[in-house]
Protein backbone atom coordinates (compact mmCIF):
# COMPACT_ATOMS: atom_id res chain seq x y z
CA UNK A 1 0.00 0.00 0.00
CA UNK A 2 1.03 3.59 -0.57
CA UNK A 3 0.46 6.78 1.40
CA UNK A 4 -0.02 10.42 0.45
CA UNK A 5 2.79 12.78 1.35
CA UNK A 6 1.14 16.19 0.99
CA UNK A 7 -0.69 17.74 3.87
CA UNK A 8 -0.63 20.31 6.59
CA UNK A 9 -2.52 20.86 9.82
CA UNK A 10 -5.44 18.52 10.36
CA UNK A 11 -5.95 17.29 6.76
CA UNK A 12 -3.77 15.04 4.60
CA UNK A 13 -4.16 14.99 0.82
CA UNK A 14 -2.80 13.62 -2.45
CA UNK A 15 -3.23 13.89 -6.21
CA UNK A 16 -3.16 10.74 -8.34
CA UNK A 17 -3.30 10.23 -12.11
CA UNK A 18 -5.06 7.24 -13.69
CA UNK A 19 -6.63 6.12 -10.44
CA UNK A 20 -9.29 3.59 -9.50
CA UNK A 21 -11.73 4.30 -6.72
CA UNK A 22 -13.89 1.83 -4.77
CA UNK A 23 -16.60 4.12 -3.31
CA UNK A 24 -18.01 1.71 -0.72
CA UNK A 25 -14.63 1.44 1.03
CA UNK A 26 -13.23 4.86 0.16
CA UNK A 27 -10.24 3.20 -1.48
CA UNK A 28 -8.03 5.09 -3.90
CA UNK A 29 -5.84 2.81 -6.04
CA UNK A 30 -3.05 3.94 -8.34
CA UNK A 31 -2.39 2.59 -11.85
CA UNK A 32 -0.02 -0.08 -10.56
CA UNK A 33 -2.63 -1.48 -8.18
CA UNK A 34 -1.28 0.05 -4.95
CA UNK A 35 -3.90 1.16 -2.43
CA UNK A 36 -3.36 4.40 -0.52
CA UNK A 37 -3.43 3.25 3.10
CA UNK A 38 -4.95 6.46 4.46
CA UNK A 39 -7.93 6.10 2.12
CA UNK A 40 -8.80 2.69 3.62
CA UNK A 41 -7.67 3.31 7.19
CA UNK A 42 -11.08 2.66 8.71
CA UNK A 43 -11.90 -0.23 6.33
CA UNK A 44 -8.81 -2.11 7.52
CA UNK A 45 -10.59 -2.72 10.82
CA UNK A 46 -12.95 -5.23 9.19
CA UNK A 47 -10.95 -6.30 6.12
CA UNK A 48 -7.25 -6.25 7.11
CA UNK A 49 -6.20 -8.00 3.91
CA UNK A 50 -8.46 -5.73 1.78
CA UNK A 51 -10.13 -8.86 0.43
CA UNK A 52 -13.44 -6.95 0.57
CA UNK A 53 -12.23 -4.61 -2.17
CA UNK A 54 -14.02 -5.27 -5.46
CA UNK A 55 -12.14 -6.90 -8.32
CA UNK A 56 -9.51 -8.46 -6.06
CA UNK A 57 -8.06 -11.95 -5.80
CA UNK A 58 -6.07 -13.44 -2.92
CA UNK A 59 -2.92 -15.19 -4.08
CA UNK A 60 -0.01 -16.44 -2.00
CA UNK A 61 -1.05 -14.31 0.96
CA UNK A 62 -1.44 -11.13 -1.09
CA UNK A 63 -4.59 -9.35 -2.26
CA UNK A 64 -4.27 -8.34 -5.91
CA UNK A 65 -6.46 -5.77 -7.65
CA UNK A 66 -7.37 -6.34 -11.30
CA UNK A 67 -8.76 -3.54 -13.43
CA UNK A 68 -12.40 -4.33 -14.33
CA UNK A 69 -13.27 -4.61 -17.99
CA UNK A 70 -16.34 -2.44 -17.56
CA UNK A 71 -16.73 0.40 -15.05
CA UNK A 72 -17.94 4.01 -14.98
CA UNK A 73 -15.33 6.56 -15.93
CA UNK A 74 -14.99 10.16 -14.72
CA UNK A 75 -12.30 12.51 -16.00
CA UNK A 76 -11.59 14.07 -12.60
CA UNK A 77 -12.89 13.56 -9.10
CA UNK A 78 -12.36 14.46 -5.43
CA UNK A 79 -12.61 11.62 -2.90
CA UNK A 80 -13.45 12.56 0.69
CA UNK A 81 -15.54 9.85 2.37
CA UNK A 82 -14.12 6.61 3.76
CA UNK A 83 -15.80 3.44 4.93
CA UNK A 84 -16.42 4.68 8.48
CA UNK A 85 -17.88 7.96 7.25
CA UNK A 86 -20.27 6.06 5.04
CA UNK A 87 -21.61 4.03 7.97
CA UNK A 88 -21.31 6.27 11.03
CA UNK A 89 -22.72 9.73 11.79
CA UNK A 90 -19.78 10.80 13.96
CA UNK A 91 -17.14 9.78 11.42
CA UNK A 92 -19.00 11.49 8.58
CA UNK A 93 -19.41 14.73 10.53
CA UNK A 94 -15.97 14.84 12.16
CA UNK A 95 -13.81 13.33 9.41
CA UNK A 96 -15.49 13.29 5.99
CA UNK A 97 -16.84 16.84 6.11
CA UNK A 98 -13.50 18.42 7.13
CA UNK A 99 -11.79 16.52 4.31
CA UNK A 100 -14.31 17.87 1.79
CA UNK A 101 -14.08 21.39 3.16
CA UNK A 102 -10.30 21.33 2.81
CA UNK A 103 -10.71 20.35 -0.84
CA UNK A 104 -13.21 23.17 -1.33
CA UNK A 105 -10.93 25.78 0.27
CA UNK A 106 -8.04 24.54 -1.89
CA UNK A 107 -10.16 25.23 -4.98
CA UNK A 108 -10.25 21.56 -5.96
CA UNK A 109 -14.01 21.06 -6.28
CA UNK A 110 -14.42 22.98 -9.51
CA UNK A 111 -11.82 21.06 -11.55
CA UNK A 112 -12.28 17.89 -9.45
CA UNK A 113 -15.99 17.44 -8.61
CA UNK A 114 -16.61 15.56 -5.37
CA UNK A 115 -17.54 11.87 -5.75
CA UNK A 116 -19.08 9.55 -3.19
CA UNK A 117 -20.99 6.31 -2.80
CA UNK A 118 -24.79 6.60 -2.61
CA UNK A 119 -25.57 8.80 0.39
CA UNK A 120 -28.26 8.71 3.06
CA UNK A 121 -30.65 11.67 3.57
CA UNK A 122 -28.88 12.84 6.74
CA UNK A 123 -25.53 12.82 4.92
CA UNK A 124 -26.95 14.95 2.11
CA UNK A 125 -28.47 17.30 4.69
CA UNK A 126 -25.12 17.87 6.40
CA UNK A 127 -23.42 18.37 3.05
CA UNK A 128 -26.03 20.91 1.95
CA UNK A 129 -25.57 22.87 5.16
CA UNK A 130 -21.79 22.92 4.92
CA UNK A 131 -21.39 23.51 1.18
CA UNK A 132 -24.25 25.95 0.69
CA UNK A 133 -24.21 25.43 -3.08
CA UNK A 134 -26.10 22.56 -4.77
CA UNK A 135 -23.64 22.66 -7.67
CA UNK A 136 -20.84 21.42 -5.38
CA UNK A 137 -22.77 18.42 -4.05
CA UNK A 138 -21.03 15.08 -4.69
CA UNK A 139 -21.64 12.90 -7.72
CA UNK A 140 -23.04 9.70 -6.18
CA UNK A 141 -21.56 6.57 -7.75
CA UNK A 142 -23.52 3.33 -7.42
CA UNK A 143 -20.85 0.97 -8.74
CA UNK A 144 -18.17 -1.27 -7.16
CA UNK A 145 -15.37 0.70 -8.83
CA UNK A 146 -14.95 3.82 -10.92
CA UNK A 147 -12.07 4.95 -13.12
CA UNK A 148 -10.81 8.46 -12.35
CA UNK A 149 -8.56 9.95 -15.00
CA UNK A 150 -7.17 12.12 -12.25
CA UNK A 151 -8.12 12.12 -8.59
CA UNK A 152 -7.46 14.19 -5.52
CA UNK A 153 -8.35 12.91 -2.10
CA UNK A 154 -8.17 14.15 1.44
CA UNK A 155 -8.42 12.47 4.82
CA UNK A 156 -8.69 13.88 8.32
CA UNK A 157 -5.77 13.37 10.68
CA UNK A 158 -8.25 13.25 13.58
CA UNK A 159 -9.38 15.74 16.20
CA UNK A 160 -5.98 16.69 17.58
CA UNK A 161 -5.47 19.71 19.83
CA UNK A 162 -6.78 22.26 17.34
CA UNK A 163 -8.41 20.88 14.14
CA UNK A 164 -9.02 24.27 12.45
CA UNK A 165 -10.85 22.70 9.50
CA UNK A 166 -13.37 21.06 11.82
CA UNK A 167 -13.92 24.42 13.52
CA UNK A 168 -14.69 25.88 10.09
CA UNK A 169 -17.14 23.03 9.38
CA UNK A 170 -18.92 23.95 12.62
CA UNK A 171 -19.09 27.63 11.67
CA UNK A 172 -20.38 26.89 8.15
CA UNK A 173 -23.12 24.56 9.35
CA UNK A 174 -24.28 26.79 12.20
CA UNK A 175 -24.41 29.75 9.85
CA UNK A 176 -26.57 27.82 7.37
CA UNK A 177 -28.77 26.21 10.00
CA UNK A 178 -29.48 29.38 11.97
CA UNK A 179 -33.26 29.88 12.19
CA UNK A 180 -34.85 33.16 11.16
CA UNK A 181 -36.49 33.49 14.59
CA UNK A 182 -35.19 32.66 18.07
CA UNK A 183 -35.57 28.99 19.01
CA UNK A 184 -37.51 28.04 22.11
CA UNK A 185 -36.69 24.53 23.21
CA UNK A 186 -35.57 22.36 26.12
CA UNK A 187 -32.33 23.42 27.81
CA UNK A 188 -31.65 20.07 29.49
CA UNK A 189 -31.45 17.00 27.24
CA UNK A 190 -31.03 13.28 27.60
CA UNK A 191 -29.94 11.69 24.30
CA UNK A 192 -31.50 8.23 24.20
CA UNK A 193 -29.95 5.10 22.68
CA UNK A 194 -33.04 2.94 23.06
CA UNK A 195 -33.15 0.52 20.15
CA UNK A 196 -29.38 0.55 19.63
CA UNK A 197 -27.89 -2.85 18.80
CA UNK A 198 -24.41 -1.93 20.04
CA UNK A 199 -23.49 -0.64 23.50
CA UNK A 200 -27.13 -1.19 24.43
CA UNK A 201 -28.04 0.10 27.89
CA UNK A 202 -30.45 -2.52 29.21
CA UNK A 203 -32.05 -0.39 31.93
CA UNK A 204 -32.25 2.80 29.88
CA UNK A 205 -36.06 3.13 30.28
CA UNK A 206 -35.61 3.42 34.07
CA UNK A 207 -32.82 5.98 33.57
CA UNK A 208 -35.03 8.05 31.25
CA UNK A 209 -37.85 8.06 33.80
CA UNK A 210 -35.49 9.31 36.52
CA UNK A 211 -34.03 12.02 34.29
CA UNK A 212 -37.43 13.19 33.06
CA UNK A 213 -38.38 13.69 36.71
CA UNK A 214 -35.33 15.98 37.00
CA UNK A 215 -36.49 18.09 34.06
CA UNK A 216 -34.56 16.50 31.21
CA UNK A 217 -36.23 16.25 27.81
CA UNK A 218 -35.75 12.83 26.22
CA UNK A 219 -34.29 13.16 22.72
CA UNK A 220 -34.42 10.30 20.20
CA UNK A 221 -31.95 11.32 17.46
CA UNK A 222 -33.29 8.88 14.87
CA UNK A 223 -36.65 10.65 14.92
CA UNK A 224 -35.25 14.13 14.27
CA UNK A 225 -33.94 15.96 11.23
CA UNK A 226 -30.34 17.12 11.09
CA UNK A 227 -31.45 20.73 11.55
CA UNK A 228 -33.51 19.81 14.60
CA UNK A 229 -30.58 17.97 16.19
CA UNK A 230 -28.21 20.86 15.56
CA UNK A 231 -30.66 23.34 17.10
CA UNK A 232 -31.26 21.17 20.18
CA UNK A 233 -27.55 20.71 20.89
CA UNK A 234 -26.71 24.35 20.15
CA UNK A 235 -29.29 25.81 22.54
CA UNK A 236 -28.93 23.23 25.35
CA UNK A 237 -27.37 24.19 28.67
CA UNK A 238 -26.76 20.61 29.74
CA UNK A 239 -26.79 17.25 27.95
CA UNK A 240 -26.62 13.73 29.34
CA UNK A 241 -25.91 10.91 26.91
CA UNK A 242 -24.48 7.40 26.77
CA UNK A 243 -21.44 7.02 24.54
CA UNK A 244 -22.45 6.96 20.89
CA UNK A 245 -22.29 8.69 17.52
CA UNK A 246 -24.97 11.25 18.45
CA UNK A 247 -22.48 12.89 20.80
CA UNK A 248 -20.65 14.16 17.72
CA UNK A 249 -23.31 16.91 17.77
CA UNK A 250 -21.29 18.36 20.65
CA UNK A 251 -19.57 20.13 17.78
CA UNK A 252 -22.57 22.48 17.70
CA UNK A 253 -22.84 23.16 21.43
CA UNK A 254 -22.20 26.63 22.76
CA UNK A 255 -19.03 27.07 24.83
CA UNK A 256 -19.61 26.30 28.49
CA UNK A 257 -22.49 23.88 27.94
CA UNK A 258 -22.28 20.96 30.34
CA UNK A 259 -21.97 17.48 28.82
CA UNK A 260 -22.11 14.34 30.96
CA UNK A 261 -21.25 11.19 29.04
CA UNK A 262 -22.23 7.79 30.42
CA UNK A 263 -19.53 5.26 29.62
CA UNK A 264 -19.14 1.57 30.32
CA UNK A 265 -15.89 0.60 31.98
CA UNK A 266 -13.47 -1.08 29.58
CA UNK A 267 -14.88 1.15 26.83
CA UNK A 268 -13.64 4.65 27.53
CA UNK A 269 -13.13 6.22 24.09
CA UNK A 270 -11.24 9.56 24.08
CA UNK A 271 -12.80 11.14 20.99
CA UNK A 272 -15.67 12.84 22.81
CA UNK A 273 -13.27 14.28 25.40
CA UNK A 274 -11.10 15.67 22.60
CA UNK A 275 -14.13 17.11 20.81
CA UNK A 276 -15.23 18.78 24.05
CA UNK A 277 -11.80 20.40 24.40
CA UNK A 278 -12.05 21.65 20.82
CA UNK A 279 -15.50 23.22 21.28
CA UNK A 280 -15.02 24.57 24.80
CA UNK A 281 -17.81 22.65 26.51
CA UNK A 282 -17.69 21.41 30.10
CA UNK A 283 -17.40 17.64 29.52
CA UNK A 284 -17.43 15.05 32.28
CA UNK A 285 -17.78 11.29 32.18
CA UNK A 286 -19.43 8.79 34.47
CA UNK A 287 -17.82 5.40 34.03
CA UNK A 288 -20.25 2.68 35.01
CA UNK A 289 -18.66 -0.31 36.76
CA UNK A 290 -20.80 -2.88 35.02
CA UNK A 291 -19.81 -6.12 33.36
CA UNK A 292 -20.48 -6.31 29.66
CA UNK A 293 -23.05 -8.72 28.29
CA UNK A 294 -21.95 -9.76 24.83
CA UNK A 295 -24.56 -9.26 22.13
CA UNK A 296 -25.81 -12.52 20.67
CA UNK A 297 -26.41 -12.99 16.99
CA UNK A 298 -23.01 -12.20 15.48
CA UNK A 299 -21.82 -15.03 13.26
CA UNK A 300 -18.42 -15.39 14.88
CA UNK A 301 -16.43 -13.70 17.62
CA UNK A 302 -13.82 -12.42 15.18
CA UNK A 303 -16.55 -10.66 13.19
CA UNK A 304 -18.04 -8.98 16.26
CA UNK A 305 -16.95 -5.36 16.77
CA UNK A 306 -15.74 -4.30 20.21
CA UNK A 307 -18.90 -2.17 20.60
CA UNK A 308 -21.24 -5.18 20.22
CA UNK A 309 -22.26 -5.60 23.84
CA UNK A 310 -25.05 -4.77 26.28
CA UNK A 311 -24.68 -3.51 29.83
CA UNK A 312 -26.60 -2.13 32.80
CA UNK A 313 -25.98 1.17 34.57
CA UNK A 314 -25.99 1.63 38.35
CA UNK A 315 -28.66 4.30 38.14
CA UNK A 316 -28.57 5.47 41.78
CA UNK A 317 -24.81 5.97 41.59
CA UNK A 318 -25.14 7.89 38.36
CA UNK A 319 -27.90 10.15 39.69
CA UNK A 320 -25.80 10.94 42.74
CA UNK A 321 -22.93 11.87 40.39
CA UNK A 322 -25.29 14.03 38.32
CA UNK A 323 -26.57 15.86 41.38
CA UNK A 324 -22.98 16.62 42.48
CA UNK A 325 -21.88 17.84 39.04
Amino acid sequence: MADPTDGAGDILGARVANAWHAPALGAVIDDSGRVFRSSVRSALAFTPSLAALPHTDARAGATLFSSPESAPSIARGSVFVGWSGLHNYAHFLLESLPALRALKVAGALEPFPAVSPPLLPWQRALLNLMLGDPKTMPIEIDAPAVRLGEAVFAVSRGLGPDAPTLRSVRDDILRSAAPAAPVEGPRHLYVSRQGATRQALLNEPELETALAARGYAIVRPESLSVRELIALFHHADSIVAPSGAALANMLFCKPGARIIEIQSDEDEAPWSRDLAALTGVDWRSFVGPSAKIRTEGWLAADLRPASAFSWSLEIDAFLAFLDRS
